[in-house]
């Protein structure tokens, strides 16, 4: 509800700046600084616009479904260690403590989302990216981990 209100206020500053353009005597002269104002303006409205609930909202279901993604591909992973029995070397178990590290990590910043503001939006996001990097890096690594136990004539 804030950021309608954001959105709406900011609305009404633009407006009332296009306005105050209208009464201008001198237009050679400040037409430079209302274009100026009027893009200043925008670029507000603009960022208001960035951060909505919608935006949040749609951002939270998308990597709601990724982070289900990755459980599936970590059970699966799970299930082949198991079946690998004794043969799982210790690399693999260190890749998979990593993993459950990598995965906690996006599971707390997926949970940042959901209570982020138009203030720290880009920051949540850019925070909950780096987690799903580094996320899939650790999933890779103790796939290829697992790989190696399998095929030991690769190492």
């Amino acid at each position: 509800m804030k950021e309608k209100f954001y959105v709406f206020a900011v609305g009404v500053l633009v407006f009332g700046v296009l306005l105050t353009g209208c009464s201008v005597e001198d237009e050679s002269d400040t037409s430079d600084d209302m274009r100026d104002l009027r893009d200043e303006a925008r670029e507000q409205v603009d960022e208001a616009i960035e951060f909505t609930e919608d935006a949040r909202d749609e951002l939270l279901s998308e990597m709601e479904a990724l982070r289900e993604g990755y459980d599936e591909e970590i059970e699966a992973l799970q299930s082949r260690a198991e079946e690998a029995g004794d043969e799982v070397s210790e690399h693999y178990e260190q890749a998979k403590e990593e993993l459950a590290t990598a995965r906690d990590r996006f599971v707390e910043r997926l949970g940042r989302v959901r209570e982020a503001t138009a203030e720290n939006w880009d920051e949540v996001q850019e925070s909950l990216s780096e987690a799903g990097e580094e996320l899939d890096e650790a999933l890779s690594d103790a796939q290829e981990a697992l790989d190696s136990d399998a095929d030991p004539d690769e190492n």
